[in-house]
């Protein structure tokens, strides 16, 4: 499943005689393009050591101040050079005098060795979920296995960590016979545990090429059957039918992602219908939920954990 060679492309930010809070736009600037852009998972060289060693003695403001501050880069790794190369043409088009970006590659054994003692089994109360590496013997629990691959989403994140305790607080009533759709399934893992809950029918969308192709992987390793298709909000099925409105439907995707795609998330969700919104911070929580209640979304509950949010809402009008 995965390719000899792993491509990066670095963006760096340059200075310019900018100040610190310039640079600093710029970079969210940037950022919010690439996730604007379908480019779902990027790291930043300060955050995850991908080519820095960290001093332990330093505090992470001094280790971030030697790597730069704002100026510190952000990759994006994919197994295509095609992709990237494409990629790296339209960041120079739409922001030409403030950042250079850079080409690499490494094995991809390298790759999978650098994060592998970062992937632990996560534990919930009805689910063990854990890289095919590492299986623990934990009797009664549901056990999914996830190759992450490139794609995001390996259920260590506090933001999928909500998302699996909001499924496993469901009612009966909402899983049995029902249909679910996960939006930016990533590596598969929340509309898999969907699926092992009972849910009829189990839809997994994502725009990353890289995500459909390690969700399907990982719906097959697991042995589940889920529908993985490219994109995001379906309107139609790949051979033409009419998609229609489900009646739970997942999006754990970036703030500024949710805001754009709200009205078709609501197009999606049968009225009566439940929508479970993750992968925002608390301090968003008031925004989204009336932006949502536009749409004709109730607030059912909402969930923290490590200052990320979930809102779990029912569509009523």
């Amino acid at each position: 499943m995965i390719p000899a060679k792993t491509f990066e492309l670095r963006i760096v930010f340059l200075a310019n005689n900018r100040s610190a809070s310039e640079i600093f736009e710029t970079k969210e600037l940037v950022t919010s393009w690439l996730a604007g852009n379908g480019v779902e998972s990027f790291v930043e060289g300060a955050i995850d050591d991908i080519y820095v060693d960290h001093r332990y003695d330093q505090s992470l403001n001094e280790f971030y101040q030697d790597m730069g501050g704002n100026l510190a880069p952000v990759s994006i790794y994919d197994y295509s050079l095609e992709y990237l190369a494409d990629l790296k043409a339209k960041l120079l088009l739409a922001f030409p005098e403030s950042i250079a970006v850079e080409d690499h590659s490494m094995d991809s054994q390298v790759w999978m060795e650098g994060w592998k003692e970062g992937f632990k089994p996560i534990f919930s109360e009805m689910f063990c979920i854990h890289p095919p590496w590492d299986k623990p013997a934990q009797p009664g629990l549901i056990y999914i296995d996830i190759e992450p691959g490139m794609a995001f989403g390996t259920g260590q994140h506090a933001t999928t960590q909500i998302c699996v305790r909001a499924l496993e607080n469901l009612e009966s009533r909402d899983i049995q016979g029902k249909t679910c759709l996960d939006v930016g399934t990533g590596t598969g893992v929340l509309a898999i545990a969907a699926k092992r809950l009972g849910f009829a029918e189990v839809i997994g969308t994502d725009i990353d090429h890289l995500a459909v192709e390690s969700s399907q992987y990982n719906c097959k390793v697991n042995q589940v059957e889920v529908h993985i298709m490219a994109g995001s909000c379906p309107e139609f099925w790949p051979d033409g039918r009419e998609f229609l409105p489900v009646d739970f439907v997942i999006a754990n995707i970036l703030p500024i992602v949710l805001f754009r795609i709200l009205p078709d998330l609501a197009r999606v969700t049968k009225l009566g219908g439940k929508l479970l919104l993750s992968g925002i911070l608390m301090e968003q929580l008031e925004e989204m939920t009336a932006a949502a209640s536009l749409l004709g979304f109730s607030m059912v509950r909402s969930t923290e954990l490590e200052g990320w949010g979930a809102l779990l809402l029912e569509k009523r009008k």
